[in-house]
C-alpha cells in the first residue's frame, strides 16, 4: 500500500549536491509510486512466506496475494492522491498518514482473511514484513553499490558514464 514515504515533507532543508539528488529521487518516486510499490511485491512475498510458513504456500501464491492486496491499496490510495492537488501544504502530512493507515489496513485485512487469523496479529506481521522488506532492500542496495564501485575501480566502467554524459549533453544541445 501507500506506506512509508511522506511525499510532502521537505527532505532537502540543507541544499547542496546531496540535497539535489534527494530532491530528484523524491520527484522520481512521486511520478512512479505505483510502479515502486509493485516492484516491492516480490520482496513482501519473500518476507510473508517466512511469517506464514505453516500454510505451506508456494512463492507464486504469495506473489498473487500481494499483487492483489497492493493493487487494492493503490486503487484506494489514488483517491487520496487526487486530494494532494487541492489540499494546502499543511494538510499533506495528514494525507500521508491517512494513506499509510489505508495501506496498512488493506494489506492486513487481506492477510487476515486469507490466512484466517486475528486482524491484530495480521497488522503486527505486516509491520514486521514491511520493516524486514525495507531491511532486505537496503542490504541489496548496499551490495549493489559496492559491486558498482568495484566495477568502476577494476573493470573500467567509468568510461560508460563518459559516454552517457556526452549523450546527455548532445541531447541538451538538440533541444
Amino acid at each position: 500500500g501507500e506506506i512509508g514515504l511522506d511525499m510532502g515533507a521537505d527532505v532537502n532543508e540543507q541544499g547542496g549536491v546531496g540535497g539535489a539528488f534527494v530532491d530528484a529521487y523524491m520527484e522520481l518516486l512521486k511520478q512512479y509510486m505505483s510502479v515502486v510499490y509493485m516492484m516491492l511485491v516480490p520482496f513482501f512475498s519473500i518476507c510473508t512466506s517466512l511469517f506464514y510458513r505453516k500454510h505451506k504456500l508456494y512463492f507464486p501464491e504469495h506473489l498473487i496475494l500481494h499483487s492483489y492486496s497492493q493493487g487494492v491499496s493503490i486503487a484506494l490510495g489514488l483517491q487520496i492522491t487526487l486530494l494532494y492537488l487541492i489540499v494546502p501544504p499543511e494538510g499533506v502530512k495528514i494525507l500521508s498518514g491517512t494513506s499509510m493507515i489505508i495501506g496498512l489496513s488493506v494489506v492486513s485485512y487481506v492477510n487476515s482473511r486469507f490466512f484466517g487469523e486475528n486482524i491484530f496479529l495480521s497488522v503486527l506481521k505486516y509491520l514486521a514484513t514491511y520493516f524486514l522488506t525495507i531491511t532486505i532492500i537496503v542490504i541489496v542496495g548496499i551490495i549493489g553499490v559496492l559491486i558498482h564501485i568495484l566495477l568502476i575501480k577494476f573493470a573500467g566502467f567509468e568510461n560508460v558514464y563518459e559516454t552517457l554524459k556526452g549523450t546527455a549533453e548532445a541531447a541538451k544541445v538538440l533541444k
